[in-house]
């Protein structure tokens, strides 16, 4: 069985994502990814990645 891998690559959204509504048009199932990475959580105010360090406190 063939499926297809759609990796968001700088944020979530559904609504309005092209690439994501293509591969959603294909006849063969969708396995949405993400990848947390620290420049990631720095786009967003206020939230900071979690490291080993920091999580130990």
């Amino acid at each position: 069985m063939k499926i297809t891998i759609f990796w968001h690559r700088r944020d979530l959204r559904f609504d309005d994502n092209a690439g994501l509504a293509a591969a959603l048009q294909r006849d063969e199932p969708v396995l949405p990814s993400l990848s947390m990475t620290a420049p990631f959580w720095r786009s967003y105010p206020g939230t900071t990645p979690a490291s080993p360090s920091s999580s130990t406190r």
